[in-house]
């Protein structure tokens, strides 16, 4: 799997991505605001792609606010036919490490939160 930047070429892909999941995930109507993301996915607004050989099968963003040294993540989703393989662990912790690598991005303003598995 290869975390890749995403290009204007990728757009009818993560549209379709977003389309196997609505519903349950997402909503018919958010698919305009998600398309409205796309067009604009640039700095402070990132957005990335998951590639497993050639096929485009995950899509997620992060933006960043100078202000108030955060990031968030953004828009998420892995296409229905490749739920439960990890990839969307794999498209979160690929923009984690991004984020910690960007300089004054601040520290985690809530502790994390431990799941035990006894």
């Amino acid at each position: 799997m290869k975390l890749c930047k995403y290009s204007p070429a990728d757009e009818l892909v993560c549209l379709n991505i977003f389309d196997s999941n609505s519903p349950p995930f997402f909503a018919f109507q958010e698919r305009e605001r998600f398309a409205d993301y796309l067009k604009a996915a640039s700095p402070p607004f990132y957005y990335f792609v998951v590639r497993e050989v050639e096929t485009i099968v995950a899509c997620g963003g992060m933006n960043f606010d100078a202000r108030e040294r955060s990031a968030k993540l953004r828009w998420d989703m892995v296409s229905k036919d490749f739920h439960r393989q990890g990839i969307g662990t794999f498209l979160v912790m690929g923009r984690l490490y991004l984020i910690c690598q960007r300089p004054g991005v601040g520290q985690p303003r809530h502790e994390p939160v431990c799941i035990s598995l006894l």
